[in-house]
């Protein structure tokens, strides 16, 4: 009797997932993902391999019993899986965003109908595509996963605050719950306050994407946003051709006519 043995075809496809879940495990990025899927974009079997990687699933077919399991169990990114174009998902987009803090992925399929403008117009990033693939949702995820650097210094800006430790932004004290890209955008416009950053630099933050110039673009549009809700709709300035200022004017509580500086200090030690 002859033993055989089975060999594992690699892909492009297959070899795209592997090199995905390394780079996910190197980064250490553990944590729960929040899925709200009325039908079964998100697979077992997808779900099993986001596990393997070291993500938690949190699933809900209803969006609004999704926003209470979400508030009860920590979750890091919401995706939401859209059917239809047709309104209706803005205000649970407004309410994961505004209640919880979470960035919200949208995932819909490009060949049935488009994604639905309330829920961008409320601040979900519609970059995932129906039917759902590991490499693409892990490479998704990494752009809007929050993450703490090592060095844990606080900077400051007026009255904008930037944790790089929690990685966490506040202006007069009301938390901005940026998402990943959002945060990496703000910290470098704080670092260079009063001077403009280079748009060059600033499309460094998307190395692996065709499309730098428009991911900067929306990101800077929802982070405008979030410092809209808190009173500071002028925060950020486009100069035109070259870049973006932080105005630092804009998030003071009085305006000031100092020279505008940016104070960094070490956390506080605990005793």
């Amino acid at each position: 009797m002859t033993a055989t043995t089975t060999r594992r075809i690699s892909t492009p496809q297959s070899r795209r997932t592997a090199e995905a879940v390394r780079g996910w495990r190197r980064e250490g990025a553990a944590g729960t993902l929040g899925v709200i899927d009325p039908g079964s974009a998100l697979s077992d079997e997808l779900a099993h391999d986001l596990a393997g990687s070291g993500l938690a699933v949190l699933r809900s077919a209803d969006p609004y019993a999704a926003l209470v399991r979400f508030a009860t169990r920590p979750v890091q990114v919401a995706v939401l899986v859209v059917e239809s174009d047709r309104p209706g998902t803005g205000p649970v987009v407004q309410a994961l965003r505004d209640e919880l803090a979470l960035p919200v992925l949208l995932a819909w399929d490009p060949a049935r109908s488009q994604p639905p403008a309330d829920a961008v117009l409320a601040g979900a990033q519609p970059v995932l595509r129906l039917p759902l693939e590991l490499d693409d949702l892990l490479a998704r995820l990494g752009e809007a996963w929050p993450t703490r650097p090592p060095d844990g210094s606080v900077l400051s800006a007026g009255d904008l605050v930037v944790d790089t430790g929690a990685y966490e932004a506040t202006l007069r004290g009301a938390a901005l719950g940026l998402a990943r890209r959002e945060m990496d955008v703000l910290l470098a416009l704080v670092q260079s306050s009063g001077r403009v950053v280079p748009r060059e630099r600033l499309c460094r933050l998307w190395p692996s994407t065709s499309d730098q110039d428009g991911n900067l673009v929306a990101t800077v549009a929802r982070l405008r946003r979030h410092l809209a809700h808190v009173g500071a709709r002028e925060a950020i300035a486009t100069v035109r051709g070259i870049g973006y200022r932080l105005d630092v004017a804009a998030v003071e509580s009085d305006v000031r006519h100092d020279p505008v500086a940016v104070s960094v200090r070490a956390p506080a030690r605990r005793s």
